[in-house]
């Protein structure tokens, strides 16, 4: 028999009921969520949030990074590989001198032998093609971030590509000359392998021309008060 009202505040005292606590109103739990929230701090200037593409840092890195890869190969082209091609030969390789004919050709042939002229080919075929794309792409590169007009770029980047075109057919034209000296493909080779040296002399002159270029832009850009940090 279940007891009554009476009997239970008789028995257990006034606190009969387990109150439950009373919903929070909407504002304490907006509150509470608002808190529990992280904080996004949106108070950024309209300066701050816009892109600023000309600062230039970063392809001017690249660059110099590119370069470094270029001279380095240029290194390992002209003071070992092609020296020790020399050595092996017992004459000049053909790369390092400003002309040659059939005879030169065929002394290096004898000195080489066919393994030797194997070699040679795949040397060509190698480090003969990688090292004048990566000459193109760097000076490529260069000539951008000077930022030339249309046409004066178009001129300057004229000059390693032809460096390049011309770099690649020479060995290939040295391949047949070695293969057949006395063919006519001895004289082309010598053709090619000096047109080569006049144009890495003119793209060395034309790193020259950059460098100052960049070096009086600097300055002005320096004495107008324009370069990052100049209040």
């Amino acid at each position: 028999m279940g007891l009554s009202k009476g009997q239970k505040k008789r028995l257990y005292g006034e606190n009969t009921q387990v109150h439950s606590p009373a919903p929070s109103p909407p504002a304490a739990r907006s509150r509470l969520k608002a808190q529990a929230e992280p904080r996004v701090i949106t108070d950024y200037s309209a300066a701050e949030l816009a892109a600023q593409p000309e600062k230039g840092g970063g392809s001017y890195i690249f660059v110099g990074v590119a370069f470094t890869v270029t001279a380095l190969f240029l290194l390992y082209y002209y003071l070992i590989l092609l020296p020790g091609i020399s050595t092996v030969a017992g004459v000049t390789a053909p790369e390092l001198m400003a002309s040659f004919d059939a005879e030169h050709l065929e002394a290096l042939a004898s000195g080489l032998g066919e393994e030797g002229i194997r070699s040679y080919q795949i040397v060509h075929r190698s480090t003969g093609l990688i090292l004048p794309l990566i000459f193109a792409f760097t000076w490529w590169n260069m000539v951008r971030a000077s930022r030339f007009e249309l046409l004066l770029g178009r001129l300057m980047l004229a000059l390693p590509l032809a460096y390049a075109g011309v770099f690649m057919a020479g060995g290939f034209a040295l391949d047949q000359a070695i293969a057949n000296p006395l063919s006519s493909a001895t004289a082309l080779a010598s053709l090619l392998i000096a047109l080569r040296w006049g144009l890495f002399v003119l793209c060395l002159l034309q790193l020259g021309y950059l460098a100052v270029r960049l070096v009086r832009s600097k300055v002005d850009a320096f004495s107008r008060g324009e370069l990052p940090g100049q209040s």
